[in-house]
């Protein structure tokens, strides 16, 4: 596939696999953030949209929807405010298949999101470069 096209849609939340709770403790997320966290990896939706030549992500909430900053296409890095309230980069990349978005805090600490089609399914595997730890997530289309 050449395009992320396949990502484009209203995802829900069927699984996740891997240290969800060592991942979001070890990037300082507070105790009851991590529980709902953990709670929306299996049941949550997320839509995935390109508007002005970005990929734009929003987590459907039961009060609001939360917009995550738009990753332009062409790769080019833009600031981001992790949960932890970190200021960083962020920037999209595409190869062999596989979207990438990458949050940049310094060049040894970044959250890697890497999201493979298998099958109907996407499997959002997301990392911590600094320890290694990761977690799955599996989304069904909607």
């Amino acid at each position: 596939m050449s395009d992320p096209s396949y990502i484009i849609g209203t995802w829900r939340s069927v699984a996740h696999d891997g240290e969800m709770d060592k991942f979001f403790t070890e990037r300082g997320i507070p105790f009851p953030i991590r529980k709902i966290l953990t709670l929306m990896a299996d049941h949550g939706e997320v839509i995935f949209e390109i508007k002005n030549n970005e990929l734009v992500e929003t987590e459907v909430g039961t009060f609001k929807n939360t917009v995550k900053e738009g990753r332009p296409l062409d790769g080019t890095k833009v600031p981001f405010v992790a949960p932890d309230g970190v200021k960083g980069m962020t920037y999209y990349e595409f190869s062999d298949g596989m979207i990438k978005i990458i949050e940049v805090v310094t060049e040894d600490d970044q959250v890697i999101h890497e999201f493979k089609q298998e099958g109907d399914k996407v499997i959002r595997k997301i990392s911590n470069s600094k320890s290694g730890t990761f977690f799955t997530i599996t989304l069904a289309r909607k």
